[in-house]
């Protein structure tokens, strides 16, 4: 599944992957392969981190962007 998330990445032309969720820009990330990595696969189970679970943190960019370019990523 990883290597979707890759591919879904590289489709981004807007919104860039980021680790990091303290800023005034949009971020996406996997959080079952980076801020939960560690966690065990119970416990991610229980917090409903699955595999194909997205986070993504919205900035203060337009909306309108932020939504076509997600769906230019998705398609």
């Amino acid at each position: 599944m990883k290597v979707v998330f890759i591919k879904f990445f590289k489709f981004l032309e807007f919104l860039k992957p980021a680790l990091s969720l303290g800023g005034l820009k949009t971020t996406v990330c996997d959080p079952a392969t980076t801020s939960h990595q560690k966690v065990s696969p119970e416990v991610k189970k229980r917090l409903g981190i699955t595999v194909g679970l997205m986070r993504l943190s919205v900035g203060i960019e337009d909306a309108e962007d932020l939504i076509e370019d997600l769906s230019q990523a998705l398609r």
